[in-house]
């Protein structure tokens, strides 16, 4: 019995050994064999992206690209031209790139039988360089009264070395808000009747925040349908030179005059004073203007105009006229009638023209003066011009004159007289 055991055991092990052969001898025939030829390319690269690093440097990442057996390497090409390095992977970092200068990159994948799929769609990327450079201070910043719980605020432009990405807003000292490219926000849910204080800083594509804003502070007020009083006391005096002086006495409203409309002959003006009192300028002088004035609260609510108050610009050089009358053959007596109220003659200076070629100028005036042919003469010899001051004036047969009298403080002509010598 204990032979027949033997056997048997030695039969099994026989049917192992032999089995294991054969599957071994299988394997290694089937290891020689020879695969089909792969002709099928990978999958088109997609979702290609880049991002800037800065300093000459570009992140391409994409998509991983799909094949019947497997990506080998992705091909790069930058402008068309195929780069060096083939990842195996989706990402690559490009250097050595010139900041400010755009670039367009394709990729492509690639298998083990050097089947190549078909090229991305072109993506462009920029580098730029490292931005440590905060935007400018925020500058004009306006909290105005949006009403029932809201305020507007509105600022001036900020400028970055590279670029503004958004703005901050500070409500209290408390940072409220982020803004994209806007120089505009309302601020909402506010306490009608609190005063709120803002600031606005510039934040740039690297993070760098530029210095807050002056601090500019505003209170929300319920709505406001009530106008505000008529303007009284308007007074309108001559500022000379075509200018008129506006004074008025200060409006009431329930929530207060924010500014006021000028009307000139029915027309509003698009000054908006917000105090009492205003200059109209660019007038003609001797010419009547009429005026209006009315009160305007924040809501825009406009008051009843004031009663209508008329005012003439006047020139501030005096009115003089000059007239004259031969005296003898070589001499002319030249007249001088002061209109206004009589000036001193040092204000005042003359020239005498002759054949159109100015010939003798007298700056100032005094008594018994001369200058070339002129000669002057204070007929009441007080050193003011009056009427019947005199000019005596030599000249020439056959000649043409013209003389003047001017202003010296702007050197107006105030008069002229011209004549001819037969």
């Amino acid at each position: 019995m204990e032979n027949g055991s033997n056997r048997n055991r030695n039969l099994a092990i026989l049917v192992i050994v032999v089995t294991a052969t054969v599957v071994v001898a299988t394997i290694l025939y089937v290891l020689q064999m020879e695969l089909p030829e792969d002709r099928t390319p990978p999958s088109k690269v997609e979702g290609l992206e880049i991002y800037d690093l800065h300093d000459g440097k570009l992140f391409l990442f994409w998509d991983e690209a799909t094949d019947n057996r497997n990506v080998a390497v992705y091909q790069i090409f930058r402008g068309g031209n195929l780069l060096p390095t083939e990842p195996s992977h989706p990402f690559y970092v490009d250097t050595a790139l010139v900041d400010g200068t755009l670039y367009f990159y394709r990729v492509r994948a690639v298998d083990s039988s050097d089947n190549e799929g078909d090229l991305s769609d072109p993506v462009s990327g920029m580098p730029t360089s490292s931005d440590n450079v905060p935007p400018n201070r925020v500058e004009g910043l306006v909290v105005e009264n949006a009403f029932d719980g809201r305020l507007n605020l509105t600022w001036d432009e900020a400028f970055d070395n590279v670029a503004v990405e958004h703005y901050r807003i500070h409500r209290d000292g408390i940072a409220l808000a982020d803004e994209p490219l806007t120089t505009f926000f309302q601020d909402t849910g506010l306490t009608n009747g609190q005063i709120y204080a803002y600031e606005v800083s510039a934040v740039d594509t690297s993070g760098n925040e530029g210095q807050k804003s002056a601090q500019v502070s505003g209170m929300a007020t319920e709505y406001d349908s009530e106008p505000p009083s008529k303007v009284t006391g308007l007074v309108v005096v001559d500022a000379r030179d075509g200018k008129l002086n506006l004074t008025w006495n200060a409006a009431a409203d329930n929530v207060g005059v924010e500014k006021y409309y000028i009307y000139r002959d029915g027309s509003r003006l698009n000054d908006e004073p917000t105090g009492i009192a205003f200059q109209d300028t660019g007038l003609v002088n001797g010419q009547l203007y009429e005026y209006e004035v009315s009160a305007v609260d924040a809501q825009g609510n406009e008051g009843p105009r004031s009663d209508p108050v008329s005012g003439t610009p006047t020139s501030s050089v005096p009115s003089v006229n000059i007239s004259g009358s031969i005296h003898n053959a070589t001499a002319y007596n030249i007249t001088v009638d002061f209109v206004s109220e009589a000036l001193d003659t040092g204000l005042f200076g003359a020239f005498l023209v002759t054949d159109s070629n100015e010939t003798d100028r007298m700056d100032p005036l005094s008594d018994g003066a001369t200058a070339g042919n002129i000669t002057f003469l204070d007929m009441d010899s007080n050193g003011l011009l009056t009427e019947g001051d005199v000019f005596v004036i030599t000249v020439s047969s056959g000649h043409d004159y013209q003389f003047s009298v001017l202003w010296r403080a702007t050197d107006d002509v105030v008069d002229t007289h011209p004549w001819a010598v037969p």
